[in-house]
């Protein structure tokens, strides 16, 4: 890993309000960690501007790991901007998504788990040098693929082979499902705003389609982002998706609950999913079958202290948002598990979870003492509240009446 200075010197001039896009492992961006939060922008599917990273104010203090986090995001995709370039777009208003009617088994609720899964039982062994081992089919039914559309760059749309829906789909990010039509996700996982983005449901194996019951896809409407999203810091790191039509509710499929706002986790036993990376470094592989790893939550005075131990540096404050698990070598997420949840057991009920965190960014994956960052979810309960009022949308699917 790199050695990193304590202190970058990061400026920008900002006029009016602005976004930056991200790279996978190095974050390239120009805002600093002092600008007010209500400057930032709101994300847009528009033409933006590509900015140089030199420009530099020779007076801030790096406290928030500003460009030197790694965030845990799936392949990159293609960008016009030149590597140490960020691109900023202008901001937009959200439009009323179309909504459908929905039938699903409100009496059964969120949040259930199956440990041994649909069908028949799988080993559970682990191919990677991490600790993670592979989930059971349906084992975690809420677990949603990301998936962003590659249309060939080969062929014209004005050509005579040109076919709209000849298009290959590519693993971006994770999600969970918090309504047949609707997946919390992480923001740092949308940086591309004109890509097209497909949800997937019920996915397990991504190279196996003859399962007991098939995954189910469904195109993105449109994403609303939080407005206060940072991406140097990755400070409000959190996004919904809102699906053209909504899932059916099949065995396989189900929506993770939600904790109230401001709830406190302090869980030994949570889980966190996906199809990331084994491990960090480029002789790394994605996986295929859904993976599953056990991780203790870390309190936030120790997450802070661990982490000043690393190139962020003796003066890096833990943001309020974001909560902290893992920190034992070999145990963590890893890139390519972005967006996906981490989910914890309600200690009242027996095999019910609830989404405690969003997989946000680390430094590099697996290191001991060197716990893994995630977005908040009850930090941002009652924005997820407003969003689902706002889309027509009920939030009763999320909630748990235990």
């Amino acid at each position: 890993m790199f050695v990193w200075q304590a202190f970058t010197y990061i400026f920008v001039f900002l006029h009016a309000t602005i976004f930056c896009q991200i790279e996978i492992e190095q974050i390239f961006v120009n805002y600093g960690p002092n600008t007010n939060s209500q400057d930032r922008a709101e994300i847009e599917n528009e033409a933006c501007t590509c900015i140089s990273t030199d420009m530099c104010d020779q007076s801030m203090v790096n406290i928030y790991g500003e460009n030197l986090i790694d965030y845990k995001m799936g392949e990159p995709d293609d960008s016009h901007c030149f590597k140490g370039e960020v691109c900023c777009t202008p901001s937009h208003t959200l439009k009323q998504p179309t909504t459908s009617t929905v039938t699903f088994n409100e009496q059964m609720g969120c949040g259930y788990r199956y440990p041994n899964g649909l069908g028949v039982p799988v080993a559970p062994i682990a191919e990677s040098p991490t600790t993670a081992t592979r989930a059971q089919f349906a084992e975690f039914p809420w677990m949603v693929a990301i998936m962003r559309t590659n249309q060939s760059s080969d062929v014209s749309s004005y050509d005579e082979d040109y076919d709209p829906d000849d298009t290959d789909l590519l693993y971006q990010c994770g999600g969970s499902l918090i309504h047949p039509q609707v997946v919390l996700t992480a923001a740092h996982c949308l940086r591309n705003r004109r890509a097209k983005y497909t949800a997937r449901a019920g996915e397990w194996d991504t190279m196996d389609d003859n399962k007991l019951y098939p995954h189910q896809d469904r195109e993105v409407q449109f994403t609303a982002i939080h407005h206060n999203f940072h991406a140097g810091t990755a400070h409000n790191d959190i996004a919904l998706l809102v699906l053209e039509t909504p899932f059916e509710m099949e065995k396989n499929l189900a929506m993770v609950c939600l904790p109230d706002q401001d709830h406190v986790t302090e869980a030994e036993d949570c889980i966190a999913t996906g199809w990331g990376r084994d491990f960090y470094g480029l002789e790394s592989e994605q996986q295929h079958i859904l993976k599953r790893i056990e991780l203790p939550m870390v309190d936030r005075v120790t997450c802070q202290d661990d982490l000043r131990q690393t190139r962020l540096g003796p003066y890096f404050r833990l943001h309020e948002n974001f909560i902290c698990a893992g920190g034992q070598k070999d145990v963590d997420t890893c890139v390519g598990d972005g967006g996906g949840p981490l989910v914890c057991p309600f200690s009242e009920t027996n095999g019910r979870y609830f989404q405690a965190g969003i997989v946000s960014w680390g430094i590099g994956c697996g290191k001991e003492n060197v716990p893994g960052v995630y977005t908040s979810v009850a930090k941002f309960r009652n924005w997820i509240d407003e969003k689902m009022e706002s889309f027509n949308l009920t939030s009763s699917v999320y909630q748990a009446e235990l």
